[in-house]
């Protein structure tokens, strides 16, 4: 799938994902609409989804991807996105790609067709009518928060809550080093269309990559990598 844009706002707070979710946004300033976003989305037209992490430096490592000259992304909690445009442009669907981590052949990352890595993430979507647009409450799916916790406890990352919180805590410098060294510290890629047999995650406290056997997930759903 290819990564894009949908438009919305940043001001007020009309989302409440449970727990809390992390979006990539790029803030473009318009005259009257000092807050407009664009939020990092799989897919195009009718098919985009909103890319979502329970993580918030799994965003921040995509958001580092997804920026280029003039157009940086920015981690911010998804209640501080209003999705009245994305709602507009889908006709009331409210769809997310919550990631749980980076598909992996053999200790190496799969990339994208463009160079960036792909991801392991879980769709849910839920339809929102104009009357209950100013307070959207979003569960994330059971089967998805038992995929996060299983790949994190098999990869020995057990406090992966707490360390999520930490990170939220962190000084600017400080995120944008981690980054750089999560960036670093990638073991090796391969291309777009290798076998997906392992899901990496990195632990950004102790700087290193985790590999999981991707078999761990295939008694929560069918398809359990949806890899984008």
């Amino acid at each position: 799938m290819t990564t894009g844009a949908a438009r919305g706002f940043s001001c007020g707070h009309v989302f409440f994902p449970e727990p809390t979710l992390y979006l990539a946004v790029n803030y473009q300033l318009r005259p009257s609409e000092p807050d407009w976003a664009n939020v990092l989305c799989e897919g195009s037209g009718d098919s985009q989804a909103i890319r979502a992490f329970l993580s918030p430096f799994d965003a921040m490592l995509e958001a580092a991807y997804a920026s280029s000259p003039g157009k940086p992304y920015h981690v911010v909690p998804a209640h501080q996105y209003v999705p009245s445009g994305f709602l507009a442009d889908h006709n009331g669907r409210l769809a997310l790609d919550i990631q749980f981590g980076w598909p992996a052949h053999d200790g190496a990352l799969i990339c994208r067709r463009n160079g960036s890595l792909a991801a392991c993430c879980k769709h849910q979507e839920q339809h929102v009518p104009p009357e209950r647009a100013h307070h959207i409450a979003v569960k994330v799916d059971a089967d998805t928060l038992t995929a996060i916790e299983r790949v994190h406890e098999n990869a020995g990352l057990f406090a992966y809550k707490e360390a999520f919180s930490r990170v939220i805590g962190w000084a600017e410098e400080h995120r944008h080093r981690a980054i750089a060294t999560a960036i670093q510290k990638i073991p090796g890629t391969v291309p777009s269309g290798s076998e997906c047999n392992q899901i990496a995650l990195y632990d950004p406290e102790f700087e290193q990559w985790h590999f999981v056997p991707s078999t761990l997930l295939d008694d929560l759903w069918a398809e359990s990598n949806d890899i984008a």
